[in-house]
């Protein structure tokens, strides 16, 4: 089953989920300041409502959509609550037109970062001052959409709990707001996403120098390097014979082999995941689906992560069996 395809996404399902390969959620960077404009647009008008008119044209009856009404975008959030109420029962209008039989398939939600929800601090409840935010209607925004979803680059050092260290940071923030991610999933119903996920092998935010060690590249998992593919580039070293595995090569394929495994699980410990995106764009793109990922010198595909994602999301569909070597991991 084929969903609307935005490049930079590719699902990794979890456990019970069905699969869409080439899938995506919309997780668009579009904010909803609809207040304030740039060079007379404002973001509605110049994200929101093109991208509303193009999912509306690739719907189908079958089709599943998620969408997200900005991307890491967090402080646009909890300063313009009441605007993003507005824009739900709007942005699912525009996506279902005419197509009213559908809108249990299409829908509409948050995706921000895990943490900094603030903007550019950690939010505590020391610092979200309650003049400075309308907490009602953040927490009506929150009950409102049908799923919440964060940027996940984990660390994982062997433990499968590891890959919860993000969701934790992100639980921790939305407390301040007077939010339970535990509340949202269970009582509210909501969905759960990683909108982002996957592992980037770089070393700073600069985005130009690779890892390579293991180390280096569990240390910042969401730091990767800008690049069409270069073997000088490359942290994952892709370009060495079959028989020779560098630490960075080793420490991708056991990340995402534990991935699998947790997802199998549907997350936790603590909290339930619904939905997984990986982000495929430079470093980040280990399956090589995005053009720049592929030159004549080679390609940040990295074939062994491919099969496990493509055996996760098959054992999902109860058409294969997990393909992850090893005994079954305690959390």
């Amino acid at each position: 089953m084929m969903m609307p395809l935005i490049a930079s996404y590719v699902f990794f399902s979890t456990t019970d989920s069905p699969v869409y390969s080439a899938a995506v959620a919309a997780v668009i960077a579009a904010a909803v300041a609809v207040q304030c404009r740039y060079g007379g647009f404002s973001y509605t008008e110049i994200m929101l409502m093109p991208l509303t008119a193009a999912m509306a044209n690739a719907l189908m009856a079958n089709t599943l959509v998620w969408f997200a009404l900005q991307g890491e975008m967090s402080a646009m959030v909890y300063h313009y609550p009441v605007e993003h109420m507005r824009l739900l029962p709007w942005a699912k209008q525009q996506i279902l037109g005419n197509n009213q039989g559908w809108a249990s398939n299409v829908r509409i939600g948050l995706s921000t970062n895990y943490n900094k929800l603030c903007g550019r601090e950690t939010c505590t409840p020391g610092n979200v001052i309650t003049a400075m935010y309308n907490l009602p209607a953040i927490q009506q925004l929150y009950n409102a959409v049908d799923f919440v979803g964060i940027s996940c680059y984990p660390h994982y050092n062997g433990v499968l709990k590891d890959f919860e260290h993000n969701i934790q940071q992100y639980d921790s923030e939305l407390q301040a707001f007077g939010l339970n991610l535990a509340e949202l999933l269970t009582t509210g119903a909501k969905e759960f996403h990683c909108s982002e996920f996957g592992l980037g092998g770089g070393t700073d935010q600069s985005g130009h120098f690779p890892a390579r060690t293991a180390e280096e590249a569990g240390q910042y998992p969401y730091f990767g390097v800008f690049s069409s593919y270069t073997r000088a580039r490359d942290p994952w070293r892709n370009f060495l014979p079959d028989d020779v595995i560098s630490g960075t090569t080793q420490y991708l394929q056991n990340w995402y082999r534990g991935a699998a495994l947790w997802l199998s699980r549907k997350g936790g410990p603590t909290w339930r995941v619904d939905h997984v995106f990986m982000w495929n764009l430079n470093t980040w793109d280990v399956l090589g689906v995005h053009p720049e990922s592929n030159t004549k010198e080679g390609s940040y595909r990295n074939d062994v992560v491919a099969e496990v994602v493509r055996s996760h999301n098959y054992a999902t569909r109860g058409l294969s069996g997990l393909d992850n070597p090893g005994g079954v991991a305690p959390y």
